[in-house]
């Protein structure tokens, strides 16, 4: 049996406000635990560029997520900007997984990612990077979403990705 889930973006826009305040509440206490002499906010045109980095390496990994933790081809995956939601994305053509494939896929982004910007963070007496840091996990709220309802899935079901929406297709 086969069953679609989408995911409304108008959901996913609230929960990523509702993220990023709580993710920047927790990192300020991060930040305010870790000693340091002096810390100071100062934006650099490194950073600048490291977010334009972050986007496109995000909606990367999920493509090489697909390739190497879902073992598909790579002349499945394509890539874009959705118009209506001005957001990029990765999608994958005949791309039936298991639930633990289409969880890396998903979270593969978000764990890399965030990792690397949080160790920057914590190294850096720089406050820009917490805010770059609560950007960036932020910026997965989609991912934690879809992923959080993959987990409600019974371990034996398949998944699909959904290409023209947030969501996927689920079977049992």
């Amino acid at each position: 049996m086969k069953k679609e889930i989408i995911f409304g973006i108008k959901k996913i826009r609230i929960l990523s406000v509702i993220l990023t305040i709580l993710i920047a509440f927790i990192l300020v206490l991060i930040r305010l635990n870790i000693e340091r002499p002096v810390f100071y906010f100062n934006i650099r045109w490194y950073m600048v560029i490291y977010i334009v980095f972050i986007v496109f390496a995000h909606e990367g990994l999920h493509g090489i997520g697909f390739r190497y933790i879902g073992k598909l081809p790579w002349k499945n995956i394509s890539y874009g900007i959705h118009r209506k939601y001005l957001t990029p994305y990765c999608v994958c053509r005949d791309s039936i997984m298991t639930k633990i494939q289409y969880l890396g896929v998903l979270l593969l982004p978000n764990i890399i990612l965030s990792s690397i910007t949080l160790i920057i963070m914590i190294r850096s007496y720089n406050l820009t990077w917490t805010l770059l840091s609560t950007f960036v996990i932020a910026s997965g709220v989609g991912d934690y979403y879809m992923a959080i309802e993959v987990i409600k899935c019974p371990r034996e079901t398949r998944f699909e990705d959904y290409l023209t929406e947030p969501g996927f297709y689920i079977y049992y």
